[in-house]
């Protein structure tokens, strides 16, 4: 239900490219403007408003699609931690698979151990770990689009962003001798340096 980075519609995209009837349904316009084939609800819509979209979508939906590919670690139904959807989806026959990017699975008590003490941290981390738990048990597979990330989701598999179509970007012209340099504008530098 989300287009975090770019990852859902670009994917989408690609899969439409090789013939494959794919959708990406996000719930909101993200502060980036990513696109989507639909969004859910107007971007000044409240929390509860979304949450409402979400389930009435996925209760629509279920059964209409044969694979399903929840990204940025959320579902449907996940409140708390809970991904209540993921039995369903799986009953009315999907193939389930799930898209970590990074704050929606890292452990605060690897990044910010003082935050993981306080109330607040020890109740995200438990739905963080619960989450996993339930994706793990439900989801045919498991892709990290940050490799450290793979160390939070045993059996993950590692899978770059694909939000950058390389038939729109050509490489600028230079010598053989220079070195290619790379930059990595994080979104959260307290977390990605």
């Amino acid at each position: 239900p989300t287009t975090i980075g770019g990852n859902p519609p670009a994917l989408a995209a690609a899969e439409r490219a090789i013939g494959l009837n794919s959708t990406c349904i996000c719930d909101v316009q993200s502060w980036m403007g990513y696109s989507a084939d639909r969004f859910l609800c107007p971007p000044s819509a409240g929390s509860i408003r979304r949450a409402f979209a979400r389930c009435r979508a996925g209760h629509r939906l279920a059964g209409r699609y044969d694979l399903v590919h929840f990204n940025g670690g959320q579902t449907c139904l996940n409140r708390y931690g809970l991904g209540l959807d993921l039995p369903l989806w799986r009953r009315r026959g999907a193939r389930l698979f799930m898209t970590f990017q990074g704050g929606d699975i890292r452990q605060q008590s690897m990044l910010f151990p003082e935050r993981a003490r306080t109330v607040r941290g020890r109740i995200s981390e438990s739905c963080r770990r619960r989450f996993l738990r339930r994706a793990t048990k439900w989801c045919e597979h498991l892709f990290c689009l940050n490799p450290d990330l793979l160390r939070h989701v045993e059996g993950a598999q590692f899978l770059p962003y694909c939000s950058v179509d390389p038939e729109l970007h050509q490489p600028a012209e230079r010598e053989p001798s220079q070195q290619l340099r790379i930059v990595h504008a994080p979104t959260s530098r307290g977390v990605k340096g």
